[in-house]
C-alpha cells in the first residue's frame, strides 16, 4: 500500500473515499446520534415523487411546504424537512447520492442524499414561472428544469451553474400565456418538451416537440391538441410511446381530463381515454402505465392499452422497480401501495397520525393533570402515570364535538359550530358527565371568532368576526351584547376580536383585535377603557393580581407589551424576537413571562429587568399555547406540530412530551427516550440514525420504562440512566437463499446479518406471530461469511400447512435495540398431519425455602385450573396433556428450567398454556418469578436464585408453538405482608411493564394478576380472586358472544372487566389485572 506523506494528498484520499461511501445511501453506516420524531403524514396535496434508484426511498413534495424521506422497505417516514416554498417537482440522481428539488418561487436546491444538507442553490433566470419538472440526465452530473414559461434550462449540479437555455416555442407563438413539461428519452438523448399557449380571446392549444439534448435543435413535432392544457408528459421506457394527461378548459374552468398516447416514430395520437389529468409514469417494464387525476387514478397495458383498474385516488404515481406495484395518493394526503398481481391496496405512510387542531394544554387547578383540547376532543393527561385519558362528547347526531373553549376548573367544554340557518351555535359540554346540556343560537348575522368562561362560569363571552362582545349568562342562557364595539369595518379587513381574558375577580374583560385592546364591566357590559395599540394583537393574558396586562405585538419586530392597568400606559417591552408571536402567558408570581412563536420557540422571560431568561426549543410547529404550573416550577406548551411538551422553568430542560393519536392511540417520552404508551401508541413514533430508521418499538425492551417516566414528571433526574441516543445500532437482517414454497413440514432458511456499530446480540424468529426461536449471544455462531463482512445463519423451523409468515429480527450486543423485521412469506404445501394437542404446564408453588414467603392458596389455584382446562378441552385437540407441578422439589429454578425445554419439540399447530401461581418482583429492571428454592431476596441472590424474565422469554420463545398463553398469578403479598411488598417492588420497572414487554418479546397473550402498587388479592372461594375470575371465564363466562367456544381473546377482555369489578365488590379496593396480547388468539376449550 502506498504512503503519502503530503498532508494535502492525504486530505484528498479522504475526500474521495467520503464520497464513495456517500455514493451508497442504503449501505452506509452513519455515525450521527439518533433523533426521535414523530411520523406524520402529508396535511395537503401531495405535488411530486421521487424514488431512489433501488426503489429503498421515496421523496414526496407536498403543498403544505414540506418535503417526507421515507423508507418503502419498512413503510416509515425517515425525516421531513419544511422548506419556505411548495416543492413543485423532485428528483433523484441516478447514482442516489444527490436529490433536486425546484420551486414555486424558481429556486433550485441540490442535497447530499446521505446527510440531507443543501450542497448547491440556483434560481432559474427572471421572467419565467414556477418550476414544473426537474430530470437528471444519465451522467448524474446535469438536471434539465421546466417552467410556466418560454425555457428549458440545463445545470450544471457540481457547480450550481446554468450550462444553457433553450426557448421552446413554435414560429408564430406569440403566447401571453405559457408553460412546460418534459419528459427525457431513455438513453438520455431526446427531451420532449409538452407545452400550452393562451392567447387573449382564445382556447389553450397544447403541442409536444421532440428536442435533442446535445445540438438544443427541435427534431419532431406532434400534432396540436386544441383546447387542452397538457399537465405531465412520459416516454416509455423503450421510447416508443409518449403519454400525456391533459385538462381541457373553457373560460378558465376545468370541465374534463383526458390522457391522450402518441406513436413517437410514427407522430401521431393512437389512444386517447377520458381520464386523468395531472400525474402520468410508465412501469420499469414498458407493460404497463398509470395516469393521475384528482379522485381519478387508471392502471392500463401498454400492450392493448385496455384499463386494468380504475378508481378514486389521487395523484401523483409511480411505479416500484419490479413494475407490478403503483404508489399513489389518498383523499386524506396519505400513501398507498397498490398491487397490479392480487389488486390489494395497502397503506404505506397513514395521513396525518397525531391529533391536529390542538388549540390549548394546561394545567388543572391541582397541577395533577395536564388538560388538552382540539378537533378529536378534550383530554387529560395524569402528571403521576403518564397516562392519558380521553373526553369525547358526542352531539346530537353522535360526532365528537370539537371544542373551542374550556372553563378554567375544567367541568364544562364549549364547541362552536352553524346549523343550517347560517347562525352560529355553541354546545355547552358537563365534560364530567360527558354530555351536551345546552345547546346555545347567537343571534342573527353574529359571527362568532372567539369564547371564553368566566372564572366563576357565570358567562360565556364572545368575540365576533365584526368587532363585537356579547355574553350569555349560563344561569338563565339568555345573550346580551355589550355597548360599544372595536373599530368599523374597512376596505380590506375586519376588526376581528381575536382574543379574551378576564381579570382576577372575573369582573373585568379585555379584548383585543386589530383595532386595540378594550378593557369592559361585565355585568353592565359598558366600555371602561381602551387602550391604544399600533399593530394586531392576538395575545391577552391579567397578572394574578389583577394590576397588568400582557399583550404581545405582531409580526417582526413588534415587541410584546405589559400594560400598567391603572395608567394604560406600556410597563415595559417584551419579545422582540424578529418573528410571528402566536402565544404568551404570565407566571402566577408575576415575575416571569412566556412567550411563543410561529417557529415553534419558547422564551421565558424576566419581567424586571425585560431580558430573555432561556430559549426552549422542541417543537417543529407553531406554538398554539403556554402555561405556568399554579407553583411556577413548570411550563406546559402545545403546538400544530401535535405535540404537548412539558418543561422545568428553572433549567430551561424539556421534561417530557405527550403526543395524542387520531385513532385514541397516545404516548408520553421524556429527552432520554423512556417512555408510556398505550397498547400500540408507540407504532406512529420513529428514530432517525443518518437515513436509517427504525420505530420506537425496536427499543420497546429496554425503553418502555412508566416508571421513569414517572420519576421525571415527579421532578426526579434521569442522568445516571443510559439515554437513547447513545444506543449502537443493531445489525441490519435480511432471509436470503431461501424457498417461498416448501413440501415438507421442516423447513430451512437462512438469515443474512449486517454490522453497523453495535455488534450483534439475541436473534428470534416468529412463526405467524409467536416466537418459535430464540437464538441467544451466548449461543451465536458465524455460519459463513462474505466479502463485506456480513454473516449467515441457517435455522430449521417446522412450518403450519398453508401460509406460513416468518419474521425475523436481530439484537445489538446488549440487547437494548432490536433490527427492522425482515418478512418472508412461505406457503407449504402438505396436508394437516393430525389434529393440535394441547399442552399446558400448571405449576404452583406455596412452599419456599425462605418460610417467610409462604402462600395459602397457589396450589389450590394451580389444581383449580389444571381441571378446568381439561374438563373444557377434552374432545377439541387430538390430546390434551397438562403437567401438574405443585411440591417444593418439582418448583425449583432448575426443575422448572428443564421441564420448559422438554416442549422444544412440539408442532406449530399445538397449544402451549404456561400457568403460575406464585410469588414475583421487579429488581433493578429485571423481572423475576420466586421458585421454591428461594431463600434471600437481595439483588444478588434473585440472580441466582430465581428465574429471570431474560431466562423466562428464552424458555417460552424457543417452544416452537404458534399458539400460546400464559398466566401468571403472582402475589407479594404473603406473610411478610407490607415489609414485602416494600423489599420487593420498589427497585425498578412495574410488574404491569414487565409482563407487556415479555408479551412483545415472545408474541404470547399474557394474563397476570399482579402489579407493583398493589397486592394480588386472595382469599375468596378458597382461591386466590385473579385465578377464581379466570376459571369463572373458561367455564362460559367469557364466552360473549355464544359461540360455544372460550378463545384466548374472550378469556382477556373477561379478566381484564370481571376483576377490578369483583375486587372492588368484595374487597372494597381495586385490582387491574395486565392483559397483554400478542401473537395468534385461539380456542382454549368448549362451553360445557
Amino acid at each position: 500500500m502506498l504512503k503519502f506523506r503530503k498532508a494535502i494528498v492525504l486530505t484528498f484520499l479522504i475526500f474521495i473515499v467520503a464520497h464513495f461511501f456517500a455514493a451508497s445511501p442504503a449501505t452506509a453506516t452513519d455515525s450521527r446520534k439518533p433523533e426521535i420524531f414523530v411520523q406524520t403524514g402529508h396535511t395537503r396535496n401531495i405535488k411530486s415523487f421521487a424514488l431512489s434508484p433501488d426503489g429503498r426511498y421515496l421523496i414526496t413534495a407536498g403543498e403544505d411546504n414540506t418535503l417526507k424521506l421515507l423508507d418503502i422497505t419498512l413503510r416509515k417516514e425517515i425525516r421531513t424537512t419544511l422548506v419556505d416554498s411548495t416543492v413543485n417537482t423532485v428528483a433523484f440522481s441516478p447514482d442516489g447520492r444527490y436529490v433536486v428539488t425546484g420551486d414555486r418561487n424558481r429556486n433550485i436546491f441540490v442535497r447530499d442524499f446521505r446527510t440531507w444538507n443543501v450542497i448547491k442553490k440556483m434560481r432559474a433566470p427572471e421572467g419565467g414561472g414556477p418550476l414544473t419538472k426537474v430530470l437528471f440526465l444519465p451522467d448524474g452530473k446535469h438536471i434539465l428544469t421546466s417552467e410556466f414559461g418560454h425555457f428549458l434550462h440545463c445545470w450544471d449540479i457540481r457547480q450550481g451553474k446554468l450550462k444553457w437555455q433553450l426557448k421552446v416555442q413554435r414560429a408564430g407563438d406569440t403566447a401571453m400565456n405559457y408553460d412546460a413539461h418534459i419528459s427525457l428519452s431513455g438513453d438520455g438523448k431526446i427531451v420532449a418538451v409538452g407545452s400550452k399557449y393562451e392567447q387573449a380571446h382564445r382556447k389553450p392549444v397544447s403541442y409536444i416537440d421532440l428536442y435533442a439534448v446535445g445540438t438544443r435543435q427541435r427534431i419532431a413535432d406532434f400534432p396540436e391538441i386544441p383546447g387542452y392544457e397538457i399537465r405531465d408528459i412520459a416516454f416509455s421506457p423503450d421510447d416508443r410511446y409518449l403519454i400525456a394527461t391533459t385538462t381541457f378548459q373553457d373560460n378558465t374552468q376545468r370541465i374534463a381530463d383526458k390522457t391522450f398516447v402518441f406513436d413517437v416514430q410514427e407522430r401521431k395520437m393512437v389512444k386517447e381515454y377520458a381520464t386523468g389529468s395531472l400525474s402520468a409514469a410508465f412501469s420499469p417494464d414498458g407493460k404497463s402505465f398509470a395516469v393521475a387525476g384528482f379522485g381519478d387514478v387508471s392502471i392500463l397495458n401498454a400492450d392493448n392499452f385496455s384499463i386494468l383498474k380504475r378508481f378514486n385516488r389521487y395523484p401523483p404515481v409511480i411505479f416500484l422497480p419490479d413494475s407490478r406495484r403503483v404508489i399513489m395518493s389518498n383523499v386524506d394526503h396519505g400513501l398507498e401501495l397498490y398491487d397490479i398481481d392480487t389488486g390489494r391496496i395497502t397503506n404505506l405512510l397513514p395521513s396525518r397520525v397525531p391529533q391536529f387542531g390542538l388549540k390549548m394544554a394546561s394545567f388543572d387547578e391541582d397541577n395533577r393533570e395536564i388538560v388538552g383540547f382540539g378537533f378529536r376532543g378534550f383530554f387529560r393527561w395524569n402528571m403521576k402515570s403518564a397516562a392519558r385519558s380521553t373526553v369525547i362528547v358526542p352531539d346530537a347526531e353522535g360526532r365528537p364535538v370539537s371544542f373551542a373553549a374550556v372553563s378554567d376548573d375544567i367541568r364544562y367544554g364549549i364547541g362552536l359550530g352553524i346549523d343550517s340557518d347560517n347562525r352560529y351555535i355553541l354546545q355547552l359540554a358537563d365534560l364530567n358527565a360527558k354530555k351536551i346540556v345546552t345547546v346555545l343560537r347567537a343571534p342573527e348575522k353574529y359571527s362568532i371568532g372567539v369564547v371564553k368562561f368566566s372564572p366563576d362560569n357565570k358567562y360565556l363571552v364572545t368575540g365576533s368576526y365584526d368587532g363585537e362582545i356579547g355574553a350569555f349568562d349560563l344561569g338563565n342562557y339568555s345573550f346580551r351584547k355589550f355597548s360599544g364595539k372595536h373599530g368599523v369595518q374597512k376596505k380590506f379587513s375586519l376588526p376581528t376580536v381575536r382574543a379574551l381574558a378576564f381579570s382576577p375577580n372575573g369582573k373585568d374583560l379585555f379584548s383585543a383585535s386589530d383595532e386595540g385592546i378594550i378593557k369592559w364591566d361585565i355585568p353592565s357590559g359598558r366600555l371602561l377603557q381602551r387602550f391604544s395599540t399600533a399593530h394586531d394583537v392576538n395575545i391577552l393574558d391579567v397578572s394574578p393580581d389583577g394590576r397588568e396586562l400582557l399583550s404581545n405585538g405582531g409580526y417582526g419586530d413588534y415587541p410584546g407589551y405589559l400594560w400598567e392597568l391603572k395608567s394604560d400606559l406600556a410597563k415595559g417591552l417584551f419579545f422582540k424576537e424578529g418573528g410571528l408571536l402566536t402565544a404568551g402567558t404570565l407566571s402566577v408570581d408575576g415575575k416571569l413571562a412566556a412567550s411563543g412563536n410561529s417557529d415553534g420557540i419558547i422564551k421565558i422571560w424576566d419581567i424586571a429587568t425585560g431580558k430573555e431568561i432561556f430559549t426552549l426549543r422542541g417543537h417543529s410547529g407553531r406554538i398554539s399555547s403556554v402555561r405556568f404550573s399554579k407553583d411556577g416550577g413548570k411550563i406546559i406548551s402545545s403546538s400544530s406540530d401535535s405535540t404537548i411538551r412539558l418543561w422545568n422553568v428553572a433549567t430551561g430542560k424539556e421534561i417530557a412530551q405527550f403526543i395524542s393519536f387520531d385513532d385514541g392511540e397516545w404516548i408520553a417520552i421524556t429527552p432520554e427516550g423512556y417512555y408510556n404508551a398505550s397498547a400500540n401508541g408507540d407504532r406512529y413514533l420513529n428514530v432517525r440514525a443518518g437515513n436509517n430508521v427504525y420505530g420506537i418499538e425496536n427499543y420497546r425492551e429496554a425503553f418502555f420504562r412508566p416508571d421513569l417516566v414517572k420519576i421525571a414528571l415527579a421532578g426526579g433526574s434521569l442522568k445516571d440512566f443510559r439515554k437513547l441516543a447513545e444506543i449502537k445500532q443493531p445489525p441490519r437482517v435480511s432471509i436470503v437463499q431461501t424457498a417461498a414454497t416448501s413440501a415438507n413440514e421442516e423447513f430451512r432458511l437462512t438469515l443474512k446479518l449486517e454490522e453497523q456499530g453495535g455488534g450483534i446480540g439475541d436473534l428470534r424468529l416468529f412463526l405467524n406471530g409467536s416466537a418459535v426461536l430464540l437464538d441467544s449471544a451466548r449461543s451465536l455462531k458465524v455460519v459463513q461469511k462474505d466479502g463485506s463482512g456480513a454473516s449467515y445463519r441457517s435455522y430449521t423451523l417446522k412450518l403450519s400447512p398453508g401460509s406460513n409468515s416468518i419474521r425475523a429480527v436481530a439484537f445489538n450486543a446488549d440487547n437494548s435495540m432490536q433490527s427492522n423485521e425482515a418478512v418472508h412469506q412461505v406457503q407449504a404445501r402438505f396436508a394437516a398431519i393430525r389434529k393440535p394437542t394441547l399442552h399446558a404446564l400448571v405449576i404452583g408453588i406455596q412452599e419456599f425455602r425462605n418460610p417467610k414467603l409462604q402462600l395459602k392458596y397457589a396450589v389450590a389455584d394451580a389444581n383449580l385450573f389444571a381441571t378446568t382446562l381439561r374438563s373444557g378441552a377434552s374432545g377439541l385437540f387430538e390430546q390434551v396433556k397438562i403437567t401438574l407441578l405443585t411440591s417444593r422439589e418439582t418448583t425449583s429454578r432448575d426443575s422448572l428450567i428443564n421441564t420448559l425445554q422438554g416442549y422444544q419439540t412440539l408442532n406449530p399447530d399445538d397449544l402451549f398454556i404456561l400457568y403460575i401461581a406464585s410469588h414475583g418482583t421487579v429488581d433493578e429492571g429485571e423481572y423475576f418469578l420466586i421458585t421454591s428454592n428461594v431463600g434471600a431476596l437481595s439483588t444478588q441472590r434473585l440472580k441466582s436464585d430465581a428465574l429471570s424474565q431474560v431466562q423466562l422469554k428464552e424458555l417460552v420463545a424457543n417452544i416452537p408453538s404458534t399458539k400460546k398463553l400464559i398466566v401468571i398469578d403472582t402475589c407479594n403479598a404473603g406473610q411478610l405482608g407490607q415489609a414485602m411488598q416494600v423489599a420487593l417492588l420498589t427497585r425498578g420497572m412495574s410488574e404491569d411493564t414487565a409482563m407487556k414487554v415479555l408479551s412483545r418479546a415472545v408474541g404470547s397473550t399474557i394474563l397476570s394478576a399482579s402489579t407493583s402498587v398493589q397486592e394480588a388479592l386472595e382469599g375468596y372461594q378458597g382461591h386466590g380472586l385473579f385465578t377464581w375470575a379466570l376459571v369463572q371465564g373458561l367455564q362460559g363466562k367469557a364466552d360473549k358472544g355464544k359461540t360455544g367456544y372460550i378463545r384466548t381473546t374472550d378469556l382477556a377482555a373477561y379478566v381484564e372487566h370481571e376483576v377490578p369489578d369483583l375486587a372492588e365488590k368484595i374487597f372494597k379496593r381495586a385490582q387491574f389485572p395486565t392483559v397483554s396480547i400478542s401473537g395468534q388468539g385461539f380456542p382454549l376449550g368448549k362451553v360445557r
